[in-house]
């Protein structure tokens, strides 16, 4: 079975889950887009696998994106994001599927 995440989360000051682990479990991240979509001007930081703090991992300017396909093997453990002020906005686009 093949399930698609898509929505989007607002992010603050402090470090949040945006993907969550796949790690372990019986579900394999296959792709994902993540887009700062914020309108007040913050960036937003992307770790994976670790907590954040701001301009510590990858840097989304607004309107940048991060993406993987399946031949990019996206990472399968869990996303966090830290904005530079609050009122971030990412979108979260991801496909994942059962493994076989």
């Amino acid at each position: 079975m093949r399930y698609i995440l898509n929505s989007k989360q607002t992010i603050g000051t402090d470090s949040v889950r945006v993907l969550p682990d796949r790690e372990g479990l019986n579900i394999k991240r296959i792709s994902y887009v993540l887009q700062n979509i914020s309108t007040g001007g913050q960036n937003i930081t992307l770790g994976t696998g670790e907590v954040l703090a701001s301009g510590s991992g990858r840097v989304l300017y607004p309107g940048g994106s991060e993406d993987r396909t399946p031949d990019q093997y996206p990472a399968q453990t869990f996303f966090t994001a830290i904005a530079s002020a609050a009122g971030g906005i990412l979108a979260i686009y991801e496909e994942s599927e059962d493994i076989q």
